[in-house]
Protein backbone atom coordinates (compact mmCIF):
# COMPACT_ATOMS: atom_id res chain seq x y z
CA UNK A 1 0.00 0.00 0.00
CA UNK A 2 0.83 3.93 0.20
CA UNK A 3 3.06 4.83 2.87
CA UNK A 4 1.96 8.17 3.99
CA UNK A 5 4.40 10.86 4.23
CA UNK A 6 4.44 14.27 5.24
CA UNK A 7 7.33 17.55 4.43
CA UNK A 8 8.14 17.78 7.76
CA UNK A 9 7.84 15.28 11.13
CA UNK A 10 6.85 18.43 13.06
CA UNK A 11 3.52 19.39 10.70
CA UNK A 12 2.34 15.80 11.09
CA UNK A 13 0.70 16.61 14.02
CA UNK A 14 -0.64 19.85 12.45
CA UNK A 15 -2.14 18.15 9.65
CA UNK A 16 -3.98 15.52 11.73
CA UNK A 17 -5.67 18.17 14.14
CA UNK A 18 -6.51 20.54 11.16
CA UNK A 19 -7.81 17.68 8.99
CA UNK A 20 -10.09 16.81 11.79
CA UNK A 21 -11.43 19.60 12.42
CA UNK A 22 -12.13 20.20 8.87
CA UNK A 23 -13.90 17.26 9.25
CA UNK A 24 -12.76 15.63 5.64
CA UNK A 25 -12.97 12.12 5.46
CA UNK A 26 -13.23 9.43 2.48
CA UNK A 27 -16.77 9.78 2.09
CA UNK A 28 -15.95 13.85 1.25
CA UNK A 29 -14.16 11.92 -1.86
CA UNK A 30 -16.25 10.74 -4.63
CA UNK A 31 -13.81 9.79 -7.24
CA UNK A 32 -9.98 9.02 -7.44
CA UNK A 33 -8.93 11.43 -10.04
CA UNK A 34 -5.69 9.60 -11.88
CA UNK A 35 -3.26 12.07 -13.14
CA UNK A 36 -1.12 11.86 -16.12
CA UNK A 37 1.36 14.77 -16.56
CA UNK A 38 3.02 14.84 -19.54
CA UNK A 39 5.30 17.97 -21.70
CA UNK A 40 6.73 16.41 -24.55
CA UNK A 41 5.65 17.30 -28.28
CA UNK A 42 4.12 13.87 -28.93
CA UNK A 43 2.14 12.65 -25.87
CA UNK A 44 2.10 9.44 -24.64
CA UNK A 45 -1.50 9.53 -25.24
CA UNK A 46 -2.19 5.57 -26.01
CA UNK A 47 -0.45 4.46 -22.83
CA UNK A 48 -2.86 6.73 -20.85
CA UNK A 49 -5.60 4.74 -22.74
CA UNK A 50 -4.21 1.86 -21.46
CA UNK A 51 -3.86 2.78 -18.01
CA UNK A 52 -7.26 4.30 -17.96
CA UNK A 53 -8.73 0.69 -19.13
CA UNK A 54 -6.86 -1.56 -16.52
CA UNK A 55 -7.26 0.96 -13.84
CA UNK A 56 -10.77 2.20 -14.39
CA UNK A 57 -13.15 1.20 -11.34
CA UNK A 58 -16.56 2.66 -10.68
CA UNK A 59 -14.74 5.92 -8.31
CA UNK A 60 -12.02 6.57 -10.70
CA UNK A 61 -11.70 9.64 -13.33
CA UNK A 62 -8.61 10.20 -15.38
CA UNK A 63 -6.58 13.64 -16.45
CA UNK A 64 -4.20 14.21 -19.08
CA UNK A 65 -2.43 17.27 -17.72
CA UNK A 66 -0.71 17.92 -21.03
CA UNK A 67 2.00 21.01 -21.90
CA UNK A 68 1.04 20.26 -25.82
CA UNK A 69 -2.69 20.05 -25.97
CA UNK A 70 -3.75 21.11 -29.68
CA UNK A 71 -1.44 18.56 -31.54
CA UNK A 72 -1.28 15.77 -34.24
CA UNK A 73 0.89 12.34 -33.83
CA UNK A 74 0.38 10.77 -37.36
CA UNK A 75 -3.09 12.26 -38.07
CA UNK A 76 -4.40 11.45 -34.73
CA UNK A 77 -5.82 14.68 -32.53
CA UNK A 78 -4.04 13.61 -29.63
CA UNK A 79 -6.82 15.12 -27.20
CA UNK A 80 -9.97 14.03 -28.88
CA UNK A 81 -8.71 10.92 -28.95
CA UNK A 82 -8.51 11.12 -25.34
CA UNK A 83 -11.50 12.30 -24.60
CA UNK A 84 -13.17 9.72 -26.55
CA UNK A 85 -11.57 7.47 -24.69
CA UNK A 86 -12.80 8.75 -21.32
CA UNK A 87 -10.28 11.22 -20.24
CA UNK A 88 -9.88 14.71 -19.41
CA UNK A 89 -7.43 16.45 -21.08
CA UNK A 90 -6.49 19.76 -19.65
CA UNK A 91 -3.87 22.30 -20.41
CA UNK A 92 -0.43 22.46 -18.88
CA UNK A 93 0.94 24.55 -21.56
CA UNK A 94 3.42 27.84 -19.51
CA UNK A 95 1.27 30.56 -20.40
CA UNK A 96 -1.89 29.03 -18.68
CA UNK A 97 0.32 27.70 -14.96
CA UNK A 98 -0.84 30.82 -12.71
CA UNK A 99 2.02 33.18 -11.50
CA UNK A 100 3.09 31.78 -8.61
CA UNK A 101 3.62 27.98 -9.96
CA UNK A 102 5.65 29.27 -12.81
CA UNK A 103 7.77 31.01 -10.06
CA UNK A 104 7.91 28.31 -7.54
CA UNK A 105 8.86 25.56 -10.68
CA UNK A 106 11.78 27.78 -11.93
CA UNK A 107 12.96 27.76 -8.00
CA UNK A 108 12.84 23.92 -8.74
CA UNK A 109 14.37 23.24 -11.84
CA UNK A 110 17.63 25.29 -10.13
CA UNK A 111 18.04 22.53 -7.72
CA UNK A 112 18.21 19.88 -10.89
CA UNK A 113 21.63 18.48 -11.95
CA UNK A 114 22.79 20.02 -15.06
CA UNK A 115 22.70 16.06 -16.74
CA UNK A 116 19.35 15.44 -15.07
CA UNK A 117 17.13 13.23 -17.30
CA UNK A 118 13.74 14.52 -15.42
CA UNK A 119 11.70 16.09 -17.60
CA UNK A 120 10.83 19.45 -16.19
CA UNK A 121 7.48 19.33 -15.99
CA UNK A 122 7.52 16.59 -13.78
CA UNK A 123 8.56 19.28 -11.09
CA UNK A 124 4.70 20.52 -11.03
CA UNK A 125 3.41 17.39 -9.12
CA UNK A 126 3.75 19.43 -5.87
CA UNK A 127 1.79 22.19 -7.33
CA UNK A 128 -0.87 20.41 -8.57
CA UNK A 129 -3.57 21.56 -5.78
CA UNK A 130 -2.79 25.20 -7.68
CA UNK A 131 -3.67 23.67 -11.33
CA UNK A 132 -5.90 21.15 -11.20
CA UNK A 133 -10.05 22.12 -10.79
CA UNK A 134 -10.83 22.17 -7.07
CA UNK A 135 -13.54 19.52 -7.94
CA UNK A 136 -10.76 17.53 -7.99
CA UNK A 137 -10.57 16.13 -3.93
CA UNK A 138 -8.01 13.14 -4.44
CA UNK A 139 -5.23 12.71 -6.83
CA UNK A 140 -3.51 9.90 -8.38
CA UNK A 141 0.31 10.91 -9.52
CA UNK A 142 0.45 8.23 -12.00
CA UNK A 143 3.61 7.37 -14.85
CA UNK A 144 2.35 6.46 -18.04
CA UNK A 145 4.48 3.18 -18.32
CA UNK A 146 2.41 2.01 -14.82
CA UNK A 147 0.74 -1.59 -15.52
CA UNK A 148 -1.97 -1.70 -12.73
CA UNK A 149 -3.36 -5.09 -11.55
CA UNK A 150 -7.06 -3.58 -10.16
CA UNK A 151 -8.85 -0.82 -9.99
CA UNK A 152 -6.73 2.22 -9.11
CA UNK A 153 -10.14 3.69 -7.18
CA UNK A 154 -8.73 0.69 -4.10
CA UNK A 155 -6.60 3.49 -3.21
CA UNK A 156 -9.47 5.71 -1.46
CA UNK A 157 -8.85 3.31 1.76
CA UNK A 158 -5.29 4.73 1.52
CA UNK A 159 -6.05 8.49 1.85
CA UNK A 160 -8.53 7.60 4.67
CA UNK A 161 -5.57 6.16 6.61
CA UNK A 162 -3.76 9.09 5.40
CA UNK A 163 -5.76 11.44 7.10
CA UNK A 164 -5.97 9.74 10.36
CA UNK A 165 -2.34 9.63 10.18
CA UNK A 166 -2.40 13.28 9.58
CA UNK A 167 -0.34 13.29 6.49
CA UNK A 168 -1.29 14.63 2.91
CA UNK A 169 1.14 12.90 0.51
CA UNK A 170 1.55 9.18 -0.18
CA UNK A 171 4.15 7.66 -1.69
CA UNK A 172 5.84 3.83 -2.11
CA UNK A 173 9.70 3.49 -1.62
CA UNK A 174 11.15 2.49 -4.91
CA UNK A 175 11.66 -0.78 -5.12
CA UNK A 176 14.63 -1.05 -8.30
CA UNK A 177 17.78 -1.25 -7.34
CA UNK A 178 18.96 0.61 -9.56
CA UNK A 179 19.51 4.44 -7.72
CA UNK A 180 21.08 2.57 -4.71
CA UNK A 181 23.47 0.87 -7.23
CA UNK A 182 23.70 3.97 -9.44
CA UNK A 183 23.25 7.34 -7.63
CA UNK A 184 25.44 7.99 -4.34
CA UNK A 185 22.72 6.93 -2.30
CA UNK A 186 23.71 7.67 1.50
CA UNK A 187 24.21 4.41 3.50
CA UNK A 188 20.19 3.09 4.65
CA UNK A 189 18.84 5.71 3.08
CA UNK A 190 15.18 5.08 1.25
CA UNK A 191 14.35 6.53 -1.87
CA UNK A 192 10.70 7.54 -3.27
CA UNK A 193 9.06 6.47 -6.23
CA UNK A 194 8.48 9.55 -7.76
CA UNK A 195 6.15 7.68 -10.50
CA UNK A 196 3.25 6.78 -8.08
CA UNK A 197 1.75 9.66 -5.76
CA UNK A 198 -1.69 9.89 -3.70
CA UNK A 199 -2.13 13.42 -2.75
CA UNK A 200 -5.05 14.93 -0.92
CA UNK A 201 -5.84 17.82 -2.68
CA UNK A 202 -8.19 18.91 -0.68
CA UNK A 203 -6.16 18.89 2.46
CA UNK A 204 -3.04 20.98 0.47
CA UNK A 205 -5.50 23.48 -0.82
CA UNK A 206 -7.22 24.09 2.79
CA UNK A 207 -3.92 23.67 4.59
CA UNK A 208 -1.73 26.94 4.25
CA UNK A 209 0.99 25.19 5.65
CA UNK A 210 1.53 22.74 2.44
CA UNK A 211 1.89 25.65 0.37
CA UNK A 212 5.08 27.51 2.94
CA UNK A 213 6.24 23.56 2.78
CA UNK A 214 6.74 23.97 -1.27
CA UNK A 215 7.83 27.78 -0.98
CA UNK A 216 10.26 26.63 1.90
CA UNK A 217 11.54 23.67 -0.34
CA UNK A 218 12.58 25.62 -2.83
CA UNK A 219 15.80 27.52 -2.26
CA UNK A 220 14.33 30.89 -2.96
CA UNK A 221 16.94 33.12 -1.96
CA UNK A 222 17.14 34.21 -6.10
CA UNK A 223 13.45 34.02 -6.54
CA UNK A 224 11.08 37.13 -6.07
CA UNK A 225 8.21 34.78 -4.65
CA UNK A 226 7.50 37.18 -1.80
CA UNK A 227 5.48 39.62 -3.82
CA UNK A 228 3.07 37.32 -4.81
CA UNK A 229 -0.13 36.12 -3.04
CA UNK A 230 -1.40 32.65 -3.09
CA UNK A 231 -4.64 31.40 -3.64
Amino acid sequence: GIRDSVASRGLGDVYKRQVAELGMTNASVPLLHVVFIDDRRRPEYENMIDVAQLGRGSRTAFIALLRYPNVNVSGVNVSETLESNGLQVISAAENTLPKHVKCIHAGLKRLMPRRSKMRGWALLKPMLHWILPTSVHAALVLDTDTVPLQPLDGLLGDLERMREAGAILGLVREQSQFYSMHARMPPNAHGFNGGLQLHDMAAMRRLDAWGATVCCGTNFAAVSYTHLTLP
